[in-house]
């Protein structure tokens, strides 16, 4: 597998929710790619490590993609990759514009909060101050 190095942003947006989302705890989470490739996929799984999903981005011009996911909180891990003609390469989500992503191998790891999950707390169990 070929490795590249583009430039990737993550962050994670909070918006108002109703009644019921605030129940479900789904909170809409943000990724952002900058890759120059014909599509580029999201690939994300949770802590659990049972269940995986691969979405493909939109394209928002100039070598940008985004996708949003409403994510329960919690902890995951997620990577990139870009499809260029007939070839597929992992994109590294190392690249952060905002701040630095933790990375655990080749996956980057999310924290989302929530009412009993407070991402200090995943954060002291994985040994980052």
């Amino acid at each position: 597998m070929v490795m590249a190095s583009p430039s990737v942003r993550h962050r994670s947006e909070r918006t108002t929710t109703s009644a019921s989302d605030q129940r479900d705890c789904r909170r809409p989470t943000r990724f952002i790619a900058t890759h120059p490739a014909l599509n580029v996929f999201l690939v994300i799984r949770g802590e659990s490590g049972n269940s995986q999903m691969c979405s493909q981005m939109e394209p928002l011009g100039h070598d940008r993609w985004a996708l949003t996911l409403p994510l329960r909180p919690g902890r995951y891990r997620y990577r990139y990759y870009g499809i260029h003609e007939r070839v597929t390469t992992y994109v590294s989500p190392r690249d952060v514009e905002d701040r630095p992503v933790r990375m655990s191998g080749l996956d980057a790891v999310l924290c989302v909060p929530g009412p009993n999950m407070p991402c200090l707390e995943i954060d002291k169990k994985e040994g980052t101050p």
